[in-house]
């Protein structure tokens, strides 16, 4: 017989009442027999609801016993790969279902339909998040992206840096261009040496690196439920000594000179909860299922360029002025502002103005966030002798590469600040005041049915992220 869990649940939530109206009833009981009296019925509610428990309980178990059975038949070998089943009182092994969740996630990237998947192969797709796998309109479920692969797009959501899902595929280093030994002519004009097959690269040509970016540098948290709430010391500038803001910056818990055996003045510190809330951000390409299947480059391991990139850019201009409602909160309009020496330019005063802008506490780990224009402003400049008076030192290369120092502080380069001029075309500050909630669950959705006639696939992809400047007092910007 099968039980009607919904009308169950009624019954248990229905007992649940009445057994609390019982014990209130006990409570207010003013002699023994109505106390008796009120107690049996609690008693009563108590067994007829754990009889019902019961009832749930077996059914449980049943369902479970079910699953387990129907495990054995979702067995799926995918490429040659028998993915890990979960069996009771053994322990998972993680790598394994990362490697199934990257090749089943391939086979749906190339156009397999979620119902053709096994039960185990559903699990691994499923998110773990809000998002179902249920079919929405004319996108097929969401399903997660392998985590390999989610930290290629945002490595700065895992708190460990990128990782070479290729090597971790592969068992080994990302290959490179694979070296072959040119063929020798036998004789007769050196031409003959052409009739061998040129090869074909299969590398994609890009850019070898992305663009410089601020967000990275920011303090990531991670983020499950949509904001994060964080109690913060209120500490502002300070006042003159003996006002009722000398203590500011240290949470108003003042401190008086007294006299022995006086009582001490003092007063409270103040605290707030920050509530940073995060924001969905979606991005979309279409490929058609011909590119997709015929392909000789894995179009699947190139997402994390085709989506980081977007989505970086994206990110960095909320976190430069973002308007904190529907995107992050951004740093220009909320940080300190600099007078600009000479209009139209970045002068060296400048510099050393939005520095000393900061309280000498504030700017260990401090950065100089300038435009790109602006930057190339500042090294045209010369003395009276024709030299420049800007000479930058390389250290390292690749994203987020300092381009030297100014005034010993690290020079991020970048083109998504306000034009040579504009407020905000220098900033200055510790980027790690700069709170950025972050879900590590990176969801991807792909059209069932979109744009058949044209035989293309739209894929969608979302990420949760939000942020915003925590300690206003530790970022300067240049004035318009």
């Amino acid at each position: 017989m099968q039980l009607d869990l919904k009308l169950l649940k009624g019954k248990m939530e229905g007992l649940l009442v009445e057994m609390e109206t019982a014990s209130e009833k006990i409570e207010k009981a003013t002699d023994e027999k109505g106390k008796t009296d009120a107690l049996a019925e609690y008693r009563g509610k108590v067994a007829e609801y754990d009889k019902l428990n019961a009832d749930l309980d077996e059914a449980k178990k049943h369902a479970n016993r079910r699953k387990q059975l129907s495990g054995i038949d979702d067995l799926v070998t995918v490429q040659g790969r028998t993915l890990a089943t979960k069996t009771p009182a053994q322990a998972r092994n993680h790598d394994n279902e990362a490697r199934d969740h990257y090749i089943i996630f391939s086979d749906y990237f190339k156009g397999k339909t979620l119902d053709s998947f096994g039960g185990n192969a559903r699990d691994l797709l499923a998110p773990k998040g809000s998002w179902k796998m249920e079919s929405e309109g004319n996108i097929e479920g969401a399903v997660a992206v392998p985590k390999i692969v989610a930290m290629q797009i945002l490595p700065e959501a895992f708190f460990g840096g990128k990782s070479d899902y290729s090597s971790f595929l592969n068992g080994g280093s990302r290959a490179g261009y694979a070296g072959k030994a040119l063929p020798m002519s036998s004789g007769g004009s050196a031409g003959e040496a052409n009739l061998f097959q040129a090869d074909f690269m299969k590398n994609l040509l890009q850019y070898p690196s992305e663009a410089p970016a601020l967000w990275p540098l920011c303090y990531k948290v991670p983020c499950s439920y949509g904001t994060i709430l964080w109690p913060q010391l209120v500490q502002a500038a300070p006042g003159a000594e003996d006002s009722a803001d000398e203590f500011a910056e240290d949470g108003y818990a003042a401190s008086y000179w007294t006299a022995e055996g006086a009582e001490i003045n003092g007063t409270e510190a103040k605290f707030k909860q920050q509530s940073i809330p995060t924001f969905e951000l979606g991005t979309r390409t279409e490929l058609s299922r011909q590119l997709v299947n015929r392909s000789t480059i894995p179009i699947e391991s190139l997402i994390d360029n085709l989506f980081r990139r977007s989505l970086m850019g994206k990110i960095d201009r909320a976190v430069i002025n973002g308007n904190g409602t529907t995107r992050p909160t951004g740093i220009i309009g909320f940080a300190n502002t600099v007078a600009r020496t000479t209009s139209a330019h970045v002068k060296y005063d400048d510099f050393v103005n939005l520095e000393h802008a900061l309280a000498p506490q504030l700017r260990p780990g401090a950065v100089f966030a300038i435009q790109d224009k602006a930057l190339q402003d500042v090294k045209l400049q010369k003395d009276t002798q024709n030299r420049p008076l800007f000479v930058p030192l390389t250290s390292g290369a690749g994203q987020g590469a300092n381009l030297g120092t100014i005034l010993g502080y690290p020079v991020v380069p970048t083109q998504r600040l306000p034009a040579l001029g504009v407020q905000g075309d220098v900033l200055f500050g510790n980027f790690a005041s700069y709170v950025a909630p972050v879900e590590q669950e990176i969801i991807m959705a792909r059209s069932a049915e979109r744009k058949i006639e044209q035989n293309v696939m739209v894929y969608v992809m979302f990420i949760q992220v939000g942020g915003k400047p925590v300690e206003l007092r530790a970022f300067a910007q240049l004035a318009a």
